[in-house]
């Protein structure tokens, strides 16, 4: 399986910085896209340089968020706030775990820790 869209850096609402791991908000592209909810092994192209990611789609049922939102968490560099003009390229390799509800963030931060490791392993099996 692989998905393949672009799109551009949004602002969130910051929970990510915060609480959890911070991540790139993106608009969710409005024709032809097909990904199912989930969290994901991805890649994304940011200005012409490759990185492995983990990227999220959905709800988050943790911070009572219903409405569906589309983040990336880039796993081999420190975040950095990108031209909301520039296209991302997403490549959502595979998904790895349903959107799941978590009684903390902290509960939430653990899961992701776990969720890095599954990533990590699957995108290191593939060419960057």
């Amino acid at each position: 399986m692989r998905i393949i869209f672009k799109s551009r850096q949004i602002k969130g609402d910051g929970v990510g910085s915060a609480k959890v791991f911070p991540t790139i908000n993106l608009k969710i592209p409005e024709q032809n896209f097909s990904l199912p909810n989930g969290v994901y092994a991805a890649f994304c192209t940011i200005a012409e340089t490759k990185y492995k990611a983990a990227l999220h789609f959905g709800p988050r049922p943790t911070f009572d968020k219903k409405i569906n939102s589309l983040e990336l968490y880039i796993l081999s560099e420190k975040l950095q706030p990108y031209d909301t003009n520039q296209e991302i390229w997403v490549e959502a390799v595979e998904r790895i775990r349903p959107i799941m509800t978590f009684g903390s963030p902290s509960d939430l931060k653990k899961q992701i820790g776990e969720d890095i490791l599954k990533i990590n392993e699957i995108l290191d099996k593939k060419p960057l």
